[in-house]
């Protein structure tokens, strides 16, 4: 009598073992992004995430729905040995420049991890003109507000398209201050990135 009541709740539990496993080997891959630039901005991201594949369908650059899965912000990074500047080419503007990383002795750049798939990814590299020889994507290490050092993509502009005369605009170094505050980032970062005055030439780094 036991045995008739035990055995269709081990199946029921087994089932719902199956499934769950099933769920997750059908997930799609994710990987962390390090952001140090306008991407640091959530709001921004969101919008480039909504408004990406949209752009790339009319490009012939996308198939399937065009309503992708929600970004996962994991909060603040740091990554060491290298520098963030704006000597990113934006043209046809002869003075305005993007965000980039470059290597620099006891330096590091703080910015915003997210976790993303790979749909995320193919938007941002569009947007990053990664086709199109402006920003490369590789892999780098950085490290958590938990300390812990982790394997994620970054964007970093080609070095045919940097110029370190140039300086951001104001409306893009919003999105970077907004960003610094929104997750956090040290005083120091949100000096460092209120330095670069738009409305000057000023360049911090002949300070």
């Amino acid at each position: 009598m036991f045995l008739k009541y035990i055995y269709p709740a081990l199946s029921c539990i087994c089932a719902g073992l199956f499934f769950n496993q099933a769920e997750a080997v059908s997930e799609s891959p994710s990987y962390y992004y390090f952001a140090y630039g306008s991407n640091m901005s959530s709001s921004w991201m969101r919008h480039r995430m909504e408004e990406g594949p949209k752009k790339m369908q009319e490009k012939g650059l996308w198939e399937g729905p065009l309503g992708l899965d929600k970004i996962v912000p994991i909060g603040r990074g740091v990554l060491y040995g290298y520098q963030r500047t704006f000597s990113k080419i934006n043209s046809p503007s002869e003075t305005e420049g993007y965000a980039t990383i470059s290597p620099a002795a006891n330096a590091q750049v703080e910015g915003v991890i997210y976790k993303l798939n790979d749909q995320h990814l193919k938007v941002l590299d569009f947007y990053e003109g990664v086709n199109t020889g402006q920003y490369y994507r590789t892999i780098i290490k950085v490290k958590n507000s938990k300390g812990i050092i982790l394997d994620a993509f970054v964007y970093i502009a080609e070095p045919g398209k940097v110029d370190l005369n140039r300086r951001p605009s104001k409306k893009y170094l919003q999105l970077l201050l907004e960003g610094a505050e929104e997750f956090q980032l040290s005083p120091e970062t949100i000096r460092k990135l209120k330095e670069w005055r738009p409305e000057d030439f000023t360049n911090p780094l002949d300070k």
